[in-house]
């Protein structure tokens, strides 16, 4: 469907209007319907307009949805001619679904989020404005060239008030449903129905329909994205990641506490809530809203997953179910045996996002005991202190539910953690952090891409078979590269990104290393031709569960500085939260040891940071840069 915002409706205005010329309707050649008529429908001057409800512009012949721009057509307040914040599109036929030609709808912009501008504001004076040609700005027109003559306005106010029965439009009665393609009318080629989205980024659709028995199915148009089931949702591989968007017939309340009240379940003996992270993705859509549910942590693999709608759950003007609601989902989470399925993933934190940010996993609630630390753009570090020390804590991370074999048995998980002693502390010698031993080569690469090494399965074997049933675990690791098995200077990088959706893993590597007296995280421009395949290069790789550096040399910090990394756990409820009554710190403390959690019934774990910057007790020095850590990699193994 064609759509403009209106940010870029502006551009395109400023652009039609040149150097002060008139608008340039003599281009196209007018039509031979007679004169162009448009109807503004409810609108009409003086109305009383509700904050979410669209326009509809009708024009008695299909639109030049070309010509439709903040010249030709714009809501502005009357006040300062301030443009509404929101979209401008063909309209659509509610019988057929099929766009409708002959509309231009205006829906103005209702928050998913917190910090989102609103299109309309309570009690403010609009106007609509349709230039003609007998305006300065550029004139609407049709697809037949011919072009309105008399510039349209109408004039309106918004209603305020607290009733969000009176100030909201609810265009359908009742309380909301969730729309699926084949029900209730809804078109089998419908763009906005409740589906699953695959991968973080630029995510594939796998499109549910009624089956006509009273389920639903996977459309066939989407079975080969998911031949075998859903991936398991791996922290640690954003393309195996899951997501439910539910689509809604009419607006709903985007609040924190009616959001809590959607749930994705797998039966289990009984219905068990997967921890999830819900968040409003459209307020007020073509049909309604759209609100995302994304799983934190592994699926069960091969159990029945539904939605659930809880008592209570309002539209946006309140109307609610007063009985839960439940939709069967048409398929479940792989069985296979790959790395779509593989029962191995990893807590895997990037520190991309802190405070209290959307998605931020940094705890900014509890009294930590000594000063906050710092957690934003991709790092953690310590701050100055009067004795030198800082810590920065996790939320709870969900472990994932890839050992659930259905009934009464499944696997508890193992953990696991490279770089530190027993007590948590990193590893140094002088300031110097010790790596693990190399756990893979070296091997020849399969090949070299320009900034980038691939790995075939048989050369990702290490000794506890993680890496090699879920090479996504790559990721953060060490990368060495020697020209042969005998080179002394290796060139190094952190492992920055896997694809492992292939035949070979295609790990891509820091570039553009050159910088004498520093150990960054790169390498040579161009691996492909530093590293010709049958040139006896090799690679090896050290595993790495973070990595430590004072932002000019890599594995290193200051040698009166000391970083201590510790763990805490806590048992699933059956809501899907962790049970904070019994932590395994409220007995033992926190451990520094993370396999401790091996084979026990921990549903989520979390992690703490304590950054000293002052050991000897001699001040802390200006010239003593803070360690930073960059990620954060805990493997987690349901085998």
């Amino acid at each position: 469907m064609r759509k403009i915002q209106t940010p870029l409706l502006l551009a395109l205005a400023l652009a039609s209007q040149g150097c002060g010329g008139s608008s340039s309707d003599s281009q196209d050649p007018p039509g031979g319907a007679g004169e162009l008529t448009v109807s503004t429908g409810a609108l009409v001057d003086g109305a009383a307009w509700q904050l979410n409800r669209p326009i509809e512009i009708t024009l008695d012949r299909p639109v030049n949805f070309a010509s439709v721009n903040l010249g030709s057509v714009v809501v502005q307040t009357v006040q300062n001619a301030t443009p509404v914040n929101g979209t401008y599109s063909l309209g659509v036929d509610p019988v057929t679904g099929e766009e409708d030609g002959n509309m231009i709808r205006f829906q103005p912009h209702c928050p998913a989020h917190a910090g989102e501008v609103a299109g309309f504001e309570p009690g403010t004076d609009y106007e609509l404005l349709i230039h003609g040609s007998d305006s300065y700005f550029p004139p609407l027109r049709a697809r037949d060239g011919t072009v309105l003559e008399n510039t349209l306005e109408v004039t309106f106010r918004t209603l305020a008030g607290s009733d969000p029965a009176l100030i909201f439009y609810d265009p359908v009665a009742g309380p909301p449903s969730v729309v699926f393609r084949g029900r209730g009318g809804v078109p089998l080629t419908d763009s906005h129905s409740t589906r699953f989205e695959l991968g973080s980024y630029q995510p594939s659709r796998v499109e549910m329909r009624a089956d006509g028995l009273g389920g639903l199915q996977v459309d066939s148009g989407s079975i080969p994205l998911v031949p075998f089931g859903l991936p398991l949702n791996h922290y640690i591989a954003p393309t195996n990641q899951v997501a439910l968007v539910v689509e809604f017939d009419q607006p709903v309340l985007l609040s924190r506490e009616n959001l809590e009240l959607l749930e994705l379940q797998y039966f289990d003996l009984t219905w068990k809530t997967i921890p999830c992270q819900v968040e409003g993705l459209i307020g007020c859509g073509l049909r309604g809203s759209a609100v995302r549910l994304r799983p934190l942590g592994t699926l069960p693999p091969g159990l029945d997953l539904r939605l659930s709608i809880g008592s209570g759950f309002r539209d946006l003007v309140g109307q609610l179910d007063f009985s839960d609601r439940f939709e069967a989902l048409p398929i479940t989470g792989t069985t296979e045996q790959s790395p779509i399925g593989a029962r191995v993933d990893a807590l895997y934190e990037s520190f991309a996002v802190g405070g209290s940010e959307p998605g931020s996993m940094e705890d900014v609630m509890s009294d930590l005991g000594a000063p906050r630390g710092y957690w934003d753009r991709g790092y953690i570090s310590g701050v100055e202190t009067p004795d030198g020390i800082s810590r920065v804590r996790s939320k709870w991370h969900p472990v994932g539910l890839a050992g659930v074999q259905g009934g009464s048995t499944s696997v508890r998980p193992s953990f696991s953690l490279s770089g530190t002693d027993a007590e948590g502390v990193v590893r140094a010698a002088g300031g110097e952090v010790i790596l693990d031993p190399t756990i893979i080569g070296p091997v020849p690469p399969a090949a070299m891409q320009e900034f980038a090494v691939e790995l075939g399965p048989m050369q990702i074997m290490d000794p506890m078979g993680l890496r090699s049933a879920q090479p996504a675990l790559l990721l953060g690791d060490r990368a060495i590269l020697r020209q042969s098995p005998t080179t002394s200077a290796p060139s190094q990088s952190q492992i920055f990104g896997v694809d492992a959706s292939g035949v070979h893993a295609i790990l891509y590597m820091g570039y553009g290393c050159y910088a004498p007296g520093f150990s960054l995280d790169c390498v040579p421009w161009d691996l492909a031709s530093s590293f010709p395949t049958g040139s006896g290069a090799t690679v090896e790789i050290t595993p790495q569960s973070f990595e430590v550096y004072t932002w000019i040399h890599r594995d290193s910090h200051h040698p009166d500085h000391r970083v201590t990394i510790t763990f805490d756990a806590a048992p699933r409820l059956p809501n899907g939260q962790p049970d904070e009554t019994m932590t395994y710190s409220a007995t033992n403390g926190w451990t520094g040891d993370v396999t401790q959690f091996s084979g026990g019934d921990w549903g989520f774990i979390r992690f703490e940071v304590q950054f000293e910057l002052d050991v000897s007790g001699d001040g802390y020095q200006a010239l003593e840069r803070s360690p930073v850590l960059d990620f954060l990699k805990v493997p987690i193994d349901f085998r």
